[in-house]
């Protein structure tokens, strides 16, 4: 198996689709709002 990591993951809608799918990680230029995201999904 291997652990996808996408790059540069920046809109909204791509996060999500990289979340959804359990990615290993991204990367992106807006790390604040990708945590903030993968806690609005996971509920935490």
């Amino acid at each position: 198996m291997k652990h996808l990591r996408p790059w540069t993951v920046n809109s909204t809608e791509d996060m999500q689709y990289c979340f959804k799918r359990n990615m290993a990680a991204i990367i992106t230029d807006y790390p604040a709002r990708a945590v903030q995201l993968r806690e609005e999904m996971r509920g935490d």
